[in-house]
């Protein structure tokens, strides 16, 4: 018996220290394909992480199937992407978000290994058959799984740090890992990609009172706020005193190479025309940053120009799901790497989605600036173009560049 249980036990993808915190009963159930609480509590958090709109209890709670015979999972039209729908208890709302291709894959793979039990459960006339979650339960039983934290770092139970202890190397335990906290990263983190606390709520599924009172640490808040003003501040200093040998002294930077990296940003940041700072940045700044540059002239991008942009759902909506796509997937090189024959960088589409998202969500936009963006009319086409960008944006994980060669006679 002991060598048949080695021999299988070599057939599991699971790791060998993990699979020896497994029960015999746990390993028979995993070779039978079915789930337990932290194989579920593992893709709860994948899904949580991919899709910070997703809750514990809308998970919880998610079919497959509705009371009306409904599937809640839906196959786009060019079948490249799938829609949850879940409903969201506690305000009332239903979401569905096109799943990113890890969470339809997450999704699928479930369907897929819980098809036995379901269709068991639904001989049996079990109600639960629909949900979407379903494994062994504790006491031996089969049903829905809805795995508590304990699941994911507890010592007494089989949890996700238990089997792994990556987790616990990495100080993810009680009180630092739970579902809550990855939903809250989550929305940190896509605020300090776009600055937006609208953006922050839309990720998380929530009003933007809710997201700043209850998601957004006020330590954190006053640390980024100060972060800004100090570093124009030290903008300013640098202005004043380009010059001078006690430069560096007076600002925040220890090095030569720290305070050359910051001004460097500072010249390629601003060079708009209609940045009243620019033309003194450019001309100040830059032998700071190149000893050698004589120029002092300002460039020709430096001249009149209007920037005529269509304002539509569509192509506010491909703006901003750009903008998304870059701060996600470009690194810092290839955001300012500027194309030749156009001569601009990714980073300028990132501006120019912020300076939109900015003067529609932002109260205290002044007359002439209004009046230069037609905020009435950008503002009207705003939304329409939020709530088209996530369907927009998993559309980019679908393109490809192609190259057609044609021979002529």
């Amino acid at each position: 018996m002991q060598n048949y249980r080695e021999a299988i036990t070599k057939l599991t993808a699971i790791p060998n220290d993990a699979n020896n915190k497994l029960t015999h009963v746990q390993r028979f159930y995993h070779f039978l394909g079915i789930f337990l609480p932290s194989d579920i509590a593992a893709a709860w958090c994948i899904l949580i992480a991919e899709h910070p709109q997703f809750t514990p209890e809308s998970l919880k709670n998610a079919k497959l199937v509705n009371n009306r015979g409904k599937s809640q999972l839906i196959i786009t039209d060019n079948a490249n992407s799938s829609i949850l729908s879940l409903d969201k208890e506690r305000a009332k709302k239903k979401r569905q978000p096109p799943l990113s291709p890890l969470a339809e894959k997450i999704i699928k793979d479930v369907i897929r290994w819980t098809t036995p039990i379901r269709n068991m459960m639904r001989r049996a006339e079990d109600a639960r058959w629909r949900f979407l979650f379903l494994g062994l339960q504790n006491g031996g039983k089969l049903g829905t799984l809805a795995p508590n934290t304990t699941y994911l770092h507890s010592a007494t139970v089989t949890s996700l740090s238990r089997m792994y202890p990556v987790f616990q190397e990495n100080e993810l335990s009680s009180g630092s890992f739970d579902y809550r906290r990855i939903r809250t990263t989550m929305g940190v983190l896509r605020w300090f990609e776009t600055g937006s606390i609208v953006e922050m709520a839309r990720t998380l599924g929530n009003s933007a009172r809710i997201s700043l009172v209850h998601y957004l640490p006020p330590a954190l808040l006053h640390a980024w706020n100060t972060r800004i003003i100090r570093r124009f501040q030290n903008m300013l200093i640098a202005l004043a005193m380009h010059d001078d040998e006690i430069l560096l002294e007076v600002t925040d930077f220890s090095t030569i190479s720290d305070l050359q990296a910051f001004v460097a940003q500072l010249i390629f940041e601003h060079r708009n025309p209609s940045d009243p700072l620019a033309p003194e940045i450019q001309r100040r700044l830059r032998k700071i940053v190149d000893p050698e540059d004589q120029r002092v002239a300002m460039p020709d991008l430096f001249v009149d120009s209007v920037l005529n942009v269509k304002i539509s759902p569509t192509s506010l909506g491909y703006l901003y799901a750009f903008s998304a796509y870059a701060t996600a997937n470009l690194s810092s090189h290839e955001l300012h790497r500027v194309d030749t024959q156009t001569g601009l960088a990714p980073k300028h589409f990132q501006d120019l989605a912020r300076l939109f998202r900015h003067a529609c969500e932002n109260g205290t936009v002044s007359d002439e600036l209004r009046e230069l963006l037609d905020i009435g009319r950008l503002s009207s086409v705003h939304g329409a173009a939020l709530k088209s960008e996530e369907l927009i944006r998993a559309k980019f994980d679908s393109f490809h560049l192609s190259s057609d060669w044609t021979h002529h006679a």
